[in-house]
């Protein structure tokens, strides 16, 4: 195959969002996939599934056994690209260098909210794998292991990062920085001009995944979320249930405004993989055939996505649309 391939994968986008808030990308589609079912409803057995067409129970990675490390290439589709150079850039933390996912590729970059800085330690991995402990002990023990490593400046400057973006979606401002699509985009550009062999390329976009805050890049006319509200706010998310049954109304407020975020997330997501689209498709001499897909939805509260007993809001919606821009 001497064409290019590139597999986009926009995550926590769900399908009826995506139908309603993209319609760049529906419009460059040539063929469109309308019965997809994710793999899982989280990231990571999602993309293994991706990966090697094995569901969960077959890959062994799951929810709670994160790593990528007992998987051989070719146990991948990517044993059926050969002549393909390979590289991949994601901003999602799980499908990183750090859980082994970035070593099917020839070249792999980690963009995620806490690290901006490629050489520097991820603030989520170190939380996820490293670390035990909460509050000022957790950012005191992040501190000691910059300091053991190499990389220290990177390390620090990203654990700077998370806590300066962290703070700044608490003010009544919009968000300066995306997270991470602008970012994505950039790298993905460094490395798709070199036509001497075709390319496969990963990437994720992170941009609609929770938190949800304001953006400076959202279109304004697509909601009315006051400008001091973030999803970051709430101290308790874990806490908020969804309740089909009308007893529990106190989070009205917080569903709406989520909602209203998360489709001005998919509409930027739109506008910046259009954009990307067409800069790669005028670098390169090669026919690029691009998927876009998502490796799960999001459950924002609607009737069909909970229970009598209401449904805590870290669950996911599975179904998705693939997308072939040929």
């Amino acid at each position: 195959m001497s064409r290019n391939v590139a597999l986009i994968i926009l995550d926590a986008v769900r399908k009826d969002y995506f139908d309603e808030y993209a319609p760049r990308l529906q419009r460059a589609a040539d063929v469109s996939f309308e019965q997809c079912r994710a793999g899982s409803s989280c990231s990571v057995p999602s993309h293994s599934a991706i990966l090697t067409g094995q569901l969960p129970h077959e890959s062994g990675i799951t929810y709670t056994s994160v790593r990528y490390d007992h998987i051989d290439e070719d146990e991948t589709f990517l044993s059926s690209l050969p002549d393909h150079r390979s590289f991949g850039v994601s901003a999602n933390p799980w499908a990183s260098s750090e859980f082994g996912f970035g070593r099917f590729f020839d070249d792999f970059v980690n963009v995620s909210r806490q690290r901006r800085f490629q050489d520097g330690m991820d603030l989520s991995q170190f939380v996820y794998d490293e670390c035990d402990e909460t509050g000022v002990k957790m950012y005191l023990d992040f501190l000691k292991a910059a300091f053991h490593r190499d990389n220290t400046v990177q390390s620090l400057a990203n654990g700077a990062f998370a806590q300066l973006n962290r703070s700044v979606s608490k003010l009544p401002v919009p968000k300066p920085f995306d997270d991470g699509a602008a970012t994505v985009s950039r790298e993905i550009g460094k490395r798709t001009g070199d036509d001497d062999q075709p390319f496969f390329c990963f990437t994720n976009f992170m941009d609609a995944h929770s938190p949800m805050q304001h953006i400076i890049g959202y279109d304004r006319s697509l909601h009315d979320v006051p400008m001091s509200w973030s999803s970051l706010a709430f101290e308790h998310q874990d806490e908020i249930t969804f309740n089909i049954d009308g007893a529990t109304q106190q989070y009205d407020e917080f569903i709406s405004n989520y909602r209203q975020l998360y489709a001005a997330s998919i509409d930027y997501l739109d506008r910046t993989v259009t954009d990307l689209i067409s800069e790669i498709q005028a670098e390169t001499r090669r026919e690029t055939t691009f998927i876009i897909t998502a490796d799960h939805g999001e459950n924002i509260g609607y009737e069909s996505e909970t229970t009598t007993s209401g449904t805590r809001a870290a669950s996911r919606k599975g179904s998705y649309t693939c997308r072939c821009i040929l």
